[in-house]
């Protein structure tokens, strides 16, 4: 059962590495060079299809997971979906690429083609997370090494890409509907996990509850720091490899993965740093890996960029946002610990997400001039507000005194979904 469940996590995020990283740059590449023209702000419009997913598949998550349908007949439909809508969003993409070039027009058909897609990837991700808590028999100790798969089969679709196809075609969407057309396929063969909700009340199974967390000052610190830190993602999700092409990097996709190798070592000392030195230390060490990275990439010196700015992103990741899963283990009562992660998941990864797109989108565009971007000032909005973050959680955050599980190991249902 772990090696199905394994499988299955391997294959969803090889479909989204295939294309996250690499399509900004195929959207902003000049149209005379093959490109889709896109503006930086058409681009985050884009990408922010991926926020309004997260704010939509929760409240349709708890519904159809938990009182109507088996999880793996979910997960297998979903991905049977995505796989046909990256196939029409890359013919759509090719369409009004080079000559054709359209961006308002190419804008608006992508805009819908990848919201659709962004709501079943956030249903199915969740639904799939839900389905191995379930499924595996000690689930605090197995749902780790099952999770690495999710980050090793990024690692492996965005470096295929990168070798084998072409970074600014359509081939990015053709290498992500392949996975999804397996993992549709062999999804009928993952552990049958039928629903547990019927006859719960609706607001219950959809997490409304968990609201009533805002009472404790720690947690309305914890989750304003986390929405302020969703934001300044962004610049890196969208601007990353635009930005590494830009500076003459080589192989810029592949080095970028040297996060998530980082990531997979941080995750094996998660258990550790949280035992040894407690939850708000180790957030903190997340928080200020943050801080460093977008430092360095302000900096705009390769050799640092490599060493130092793409790790700290495994770093920060580990750190801070699947250690803020333990806490709100630990924070939430039992009954409400799903609801709150949702909740969490609502907030930062919904608004948050979303204003950090279109708030990079808007910083971009302020500081390219012509051919020419200023990217020491681009980032230098993301070091501000992860600083201001840092500071704040230092100061204002206390950590809950409440028992944690012997080994330090996350619930398997609150790890966050994104890579």
């Amino acid at each position: 059962m772990p090696f199905r469940l394994a499988g299955m996590m391997f294959l969803q995020y090889a479909a989204l590495g295939a294309w996250i990283v690499t399509l900004s740059s195929w959207l902003v590449q000049p149209a005379g060079q093959g490109g889709l023209g896109f503006s930086s702000q058409q681009t985050a419009f884009l990408y922010a299809t991926q926020a309004i997913g997260g704010l939509v598949a929760p409240f349709i998550t708890g519904l159809l997971a938990d009182r109507f349908f088996a999880s793996e007949k979910l997960v297998g439909t979903m991905h049977l979906f995505m796989a046909g809508s990256m196939v029409g969003i890359g013919q759509v993409a090719k369409s009004f690429a080079g000559e054709n070039a359209n961006p308002p027009v190419a804008c608006l058909y992508l805009f819908f083609a990848l919201l659709g897609y962004s709501i079943a990837s956030v249903f199915a991700i969740t639904v799939g997370n839900s389905m191995a808590m379930r499924t595996l028999a000690n689930p605090q100790k197995s749902f780790g090494p099952v999770r690495s798969m999710g980050t090793l089969g990024w690692i492996v679709s965005s470096n295929v890409v990168e070798r084998f196809f072409r970074l600014q075609s359509e081939d990015l969407f053709a290498v992500s509907a392949a996975c999804h057309v397996i993992l549709g396929l062999l999804a009928w063969k993952l552990p049958h996990t039928p629903p547990k909700g019927r006859g719960r009340p609706i607001p219950e199974v959809m997490g409304l509850p968990a609201m009533k967390l805002f009472r404790d000052p720690s947690f309305i610190v914890f989750a304003a720091v986390a929405f302020l830190i969703q934001m300044m993602q962004q610049f890196y999700t969208v601007f990353a490899t635009p930005y590494l092409l830009d500076l003459g990097m080589a192989n810029p996709v592949a080095k970028l993965s040297l996060a998530q190798f980082v990531e997979m070592g941080c995750m094996a000392s998660l258990s550790f740093m949280v035992v040894r030195f407690g939850l708000k230390t180790t957030m903190i060490v997340g928080l200020l890996a943050w801080v460093l990275r977008n430092s360095v990439l302000m900096g705009g010196n390769i050799p640092a960029i490599t060493a130092v700015a793409i790790p700290m992103h495994g770093v920060s990741y580990t750190f801070f946002s699947i250690v803020a899963a333990l806490y709100i283990d630990k924070e939430a009562p039992p009954h409400l610990r799903a609801g709150a992660q949702a909740l969490l998941t609502f907030v930062a990864g919904g608004p948050g997400t979303l204003l950090g797109f279109f708030l990079g989108g808007w910083v971009k565009d302020a500081h390219t001039h012509g051919p020419t971007t200023d990217w020491p000032a681009v980032w230098l909005v993301p070091v501000v507000g992860c600083t201001v973050a840092t500071i704040v959680f230092i100061v204002f955050f206390h950590e809950p005194k409440v028992p944690q599980p012997a080994d330090g190991t996350p619930t398997p249902e609150l790890l966050p979904e994104n890579p």
